[in-house]
This record gives C-alpha cells, structure tokens and sequence, in this order.
C-alpha cells in the first residue's frame, strides 16, 4: 500500500507538473489571434493491485474466490477548448477577418518552395488545416514569371505561413458550382459527397493593378421631375429683329429680319425693308439655318454669315453682310440668334471608346401635359434617328393628370460621334444607339421653378477602370474596387464545420487538423451554415483565455502538487521505517 502512495504521488506531481504547463502556456499566448485555450483535465487510472485467495465458506475442501483492493491514481489529459469564441476585436487592416459563430477559416501548407499550393481538395488532410485565427497578410510571389499562373497575385497568409483558401471567380465575378444553397458534406471516412459547394480549392489572390473594360451606354433611366409650370412655346415660333442698310443716298432705313422655326433647331431667315424703299432684296428668304446648342439650351454656334443683295428702284446697291451671332467684325452688324423655352436635361453617355460623353435632351412644352422632346445635333455628335412618333428631331411624350407618364414608355435616339474621345484619339468612337426608359419621369410643379429637378440618371455605361483596392464582406466573397466606381466579386472565402469540432487535433495553439472523431466536416459558404453566422471583415478573434480562471487554477495546481509532494515525502519516510525493521 505505501508502494501505491509513492507511485500515485509521483503520477499526482507528474499531472500537475502537465497542467502547469497548460496554464503557462495558455498565459504565454492571451494576445495571440484566434488561440484556443488547453485545459488540462485529470483522469482516474489504475496503478497497483493487490489480490489474495480465501476460503468463501470456512470450510475445508471447498473452493475459493479472489479478493483485492485496486489503488487508483490520476493522469492528465489535454484538450483544447476549440468550439468557444473568442471576442472579435476591431483592426485597421482589411486583410483581418473573423468569423462570428461557427466555423473554420481553410487554409492549406505551402509547396516546399513557399508558394501556394493550388487544386488541393478538403480531403487532403495532410495539407489542409483548419483556424479561427484570421490575422491575414498579403503575400505577393515575387519570383513569378509573366507567363507563370501565379504572376502579379497577391495571396493571404496565416501568422504561420498557411495561405487562406476558397473559390475563384471568373471575369464576370462568378463562381462556378457554388449554389447559393449548397453544403458539401464529406464524412469522417473522407467519402466525397454526392453534391454540395465545390470540393476542390485553391489559395485566392488579388490582382493589384489588373484592368476592367468599360462598357457602351445602351439604357438610361432619368427619375425626374419636369416642371410644369415651365413656359410654353408655340408651334411655329417666330423671332423678329432689326439690322440696319443705307439706301442710295446714304439715308438709314431698318432691315427686317424675321426667324421662322420649321422644327427644333432649323430655321428659316427672311428680309424685308419698308414698302416705301421700293427695294428688292436677294434673297428674300434662306431656308435651313441650322443653331448649334450647348447641354442647358443655349445657342453656341450659327451659320456665320447670310449675304444679301438689295436694289433701289432697279439701281444695285453694295451687297450688305449680316452676321448671325454676337461677335461681327470690326463695323459688321449682328444679327441675335433666336432663343426657345427649352428645358434641358443632361445625359452623361458612354461612347465605344468607354469616354464619357454628354448629350442634352430638351424637353419643350407644347401644352399642359404636352412635350416635345428633342435631341439636338451638335460639334460632338449627329443625330441619326429618334422615335417613336418622331416628327424631325423630336418625340412626343405625354403626361396623364395625375403626373405620371402616359406615352410613349420609352424614347429611342441613335447619333454619330463627330470627335474622337479623349481615351484614344486614333480610334473613331463610331455611333450609339440609346433608350431612354421614361417610367420614372413625371410632371409637377416642383421645387425648382421652371427647371427639372433631377432625382437619378441610371445609366448602364462606364468607363475602363483600374483596380485600386479590395475587400470582405460579410458573405465572405473578396471585391475588388475599381478606379471607375464599379466592383466585381474575386472569390468567396467558404466556412468548414465539423460535427464535434473539439475533437480536431492540434497543429499548435491556432491551427487544427481533420480528425475521424471530428465527425462529418460541411463546407460552405458562411451565410449556409446555419445560426445567422458572419463573417467580420477588419477585426480579429481574439484567444479565448481568461486570466482570471488562469490564475486560479494555478493556485490550485500549486496547493495540489505541493499536497501530493508531502504524501510521496511521508511514504518515503514509511517505507524508511518498515526497512529499518530488518536491521
């Protein structure tokens, strides 16, 4: 019996000798991302038995039975603690991730060069891991050659140089095989499943740098609001003015000019000069005088000049010049071009060169409820065709009484790129065919008097972008920012589960691997593994050690050890006894 003292002393020292170095080791690491806390926890174990004939009756001649007694002493057992959370902290850096509920990031071995290790599937359990410890850095391969799969891709990497594992996405951010409701299960057997998310992953990367193709305005959508307290302007519109001729005695008299409009921006000019003149003019009348306009409606561009010829009473005076605009030559006479109650909206358009364009779209009140509405050709661009209904360069459009659109649902326009881009002034930007979507246009009298108030301009086009910075979300899926506002999703960062996640063996502190006990492993992506699960991009967990109960069980482990030290000491000091009987 003393000889079971001594052994189970020494066994109690050793267990305690074994959870100190789990507490140390827990302490150590308390600001170690993703560290799961090991407890070390005592198992009852058998270490000497004792056992001895008797006679079961008293009786001589009879059989007998054995009886003992059986000395249990204790051992350490380690688990980790893996299933409970640590608290999601905060950082700076986007490369952070944590996993808020259950789950593990995947991460796989680097090659034996360091490099990532591509086609790896999850059953792979010599190179795929298992971690909660999202502090990810970018790792770029800079020894990649231009024409090796790796060139210009910027990896994520663990604190222990595993590289963070998922699914790629194409040109167009898809992921191919991942359904938005699919769970791959694999059981402890490693069986594939028969369906499910993609099995086969590879490290995911970022293309710092790569370039995104534009694309060719083809739909607008105005949401706005066109006044209709605007202005009305006739139907046939006319402008009158006066220049000034001397007869042939040198005598003043006023040169009538009257602007008649045929449609939109097309004119007709015609003179005249008081009856009493006796003057003819030549010609009389010029058709097809053609006003240029900017986006808010105003007249940039005539015809520069119209030359006449006038006689008196048979007698040719000197031709006489009128200049059609505000700026004549020294001692020319101008003519004002007319102006047109337009209310003009400014499209931003995207040519076949990706550079953004503007074309104004005038809209003209005919009636209440009743517009015109025109595109304009000018420097940039010809106008080709407009419709439906159209009547030169202009469509009807309608407004019911309650301000709503009535007619037409959508207005066609097609022009043709007189000047070249600013992106290649080489390459001709070609024609455009435009629809414009008018069912969020309607008609009130607004807060802008007179002028359109614009609510949104939805427009399919944009321009050649350049990749400037990339994030998480809390999908898991990768983006990446471009230059020319738009995103694409790179590649989705799926979750691993497991039936009984404490049983995964540890690689160390943060890092596990696949066990038979660990049961069926699921993957997925987070939002599919059930419980409201997030991924947190920008913030780490942190470990799961608490100093506190740290501190206690030391103390305990210290009082047990130094209790089971004086037991091994007062055996000795038995066992000193019962030998110095023999002396």
């Amino acid at each position: 019996m003393v000889w079971g003292a001594l052994t189970n002393a020494s066994g109690a020292m050793q267990a305690m000798d074994g959870a100190m170095g789990s507490i140390s080791q827990n302490i150590a690491n308390v600001n170690t991302t993703g560290y799961k806390r090991l407890d070390t926890q005592f198992k009852t174990v058998l270490s000497e038995s004792h056992s001895s004939p008797t006679n079961t009756n008293n009786s001589a001649g009879k059989s007998t039975a054995t009886t003992g007694t059986d000395i249990f002493g204790v051992t350490a057992v380690n688990r980790y603690a893996i299933t409970q959370q640590g608290l999601l902290t905060p950082t700076s850096n986007w490369t952070d991730l944590g996993i808020n509920g259950r789950g593990f990031f995947i991460v796989s071995q680097p090659d034996a060069n360091g490099k990532p290790q591509t086609g790896l599937s999850v059953t792979d359990e010599r190179n795929i891991q298992y971690t909660r410890a999202g502090g990810f850095t970018t790792y770029g391969d800079s020894t990649a050659t231009s024409s090796s799969a790796t060139a210009d891709k910027t990896y994520f990497k663990t604190a222990g140089g595993q590289f963070l594992m998922g699914w790629m996405a194409d040109s167009e951010g898809r992921i191919a095989g991942v359904s938005t409701s699919a769970v791959s299960q694999i059981p402890a057997a490693g069986t594939t499943a028969s369906s499910g998310a993609p099995q086969t992953l590879v490290p995911i990367y970022t293309t710092p740098g790569q370039k995104i193709n534009g694309a060719v305005t083809t739909t607008i959508q105005p949401v706005v609001n066109i006044p209709a307290d605007a202005s009305t302007t006739p139907p046939n519109q006319t402008f009158t003015q006066d220049a000034w001729v001397n007869d042939l005695s040198g005598n003043p008299l006023p040169l009538t000019v009257n602007w008649q409009r045929s449609n939109g921006n097309t004119w007709s000019l015609s003179y005249s000069l008081p009856a009493s003149a006796n003057a003819t003019i030549t010609p009389s009348t010029i058709s097809n005088v053609t006003l240029t306009t900017d986006s808010s409606g105003n007249v940039t561009a005539v015809p520069a000049s119209q030359s006449v010829g006038i006689s008196f009473g048979g007698v040719a005076a000197p031709s006489k010049t009128i200049y059609l605009g505000s700026n004549p030559p020294s001692g020319g006479q101008a003519i004002m071009s007319p102006t047109v109650n337009e209310t003009p909206l400014a499209l931003t358009v995207f040519d076949n060169n990706y550079d953004s364009r503007t074309v104004p779209v005038f809209f003209e009140k005919q009636a209440n409820g009743q517009w015109n509405v025109r595109v304009h050709s000018g420097k940039d661009f010809t106008l080709t065709a407009i419709g439906p209904n159209s009547s030169g360069d202009s469509v009807p459009v309608t407004f019911n009484g309650a301000g709503g659109i009535q007619s037409p649902s959508s207005i066609n326009f097609s022009i043709k790129w007189n000047t070249t881009g600013s992106s290649n002034a080489t390459t001709s930007p070609g024609s455009n065919t435009i629809t414009i979507d008018t069912s969020k246009m309607t008609q009130y009298v607004g807060a802008k008097a007179g002028k359109i108030d614009i609510k949104s301009l939805d427009q399919d086009g944009y321009t050649s972008g350049v990749m400037d910075s990339a994030s998480f979300n809390t999908k898991g899926e990768l983006i990446a920012h471009f230059s020319n506002g738009r995103t694409r999703t790179l590649a989705m960062v799926p979750v691993a589960t497991f039936t009984a996640a404490d049983q995964l063996n540890a690689a160390s502190g943060t890092v596990f691997q696949r066990t038979a006990n660990a049961g069926t492993l699921s993957i997925a992506e987070i939002a599919k593994q059930g419980g409201g699960n997030q991924i947190a991009a920008s913030a780490v967990e942190a470990s799961n050690v608490d100093l506190a109960d740290e501190f206690t069980r030391m103390i305990v482990t210290q009082k047990a050890y130094s209790m089971n030290a004086t037991v091994f000491k007062t055996a000795d000091e038995m066992t000193t006894v019962a030998r110095d009987l023999y002396k």
